[in-house]
């Protein structure tokens, strides 16, 4: 009787530590998919955001309105674009959004842009930008 217990609280152990084994596993091989989502994303936006920076810079400076983003020649995935590479922004159910909704969204984190105050730093002549609550809270989606 006492070599079924100890034959049957082994075969527990063994069961409980291949688990954990397993658990480990499934852990590690999360991490690693979460890994190359995020380099090949970093990836993508290192390609796209050249490509995007002199139209924004127009909409920046002023040499465009940035109300034309709600016209026909910017289509919904080149707004997605804007908002995933230029803003880096995290856009959620956007094949659902109209192009409204998504340059909406877009005007709205070009306001919280444009709400970037510099300071000048007392200690030498670096500047800080400092955010405000409300543009980090309207960019991040």
């Amino acid at each position: 009787m006492a070599a079924t217990v100890a034959s049957v609280t082994a075969e527990m152990e063994e069961e409980n530590r291949a688990q954990v084994e397993k658990t480990a596993q499934n852990v590690k091989a999360s991490k690693e998919k979460k890994a190359k989502k995020q380099a090949e994303e970093e990836a993508e936006r290192a390609v796209e955001l050249p490509k995007l920076k002199p139209l924004m810079e127009d909409f920046e400076t002023g040499r465009r309105d940035i109300a034309c983003l709600n016209t026909t020649l910017f289509p919904k995935p080149f707004l997605i674009k804007i908002l995933k590479h230029y803003y880096n922004a995290k856009p959620t159910g956007v094949q659902k959004k109209t192009n409204q909704e998504l340059c909406e969204e877009a005007m709205t984190c070009f306001e919280a842009g444009k709400l970037v105050i510099p300071i000048q730093c007392k200690c030498c002549c670096c500047c800080v930008l400092v955010f405000e609550f409300f543009s980090i809270l309207t960019c991040i989606i």
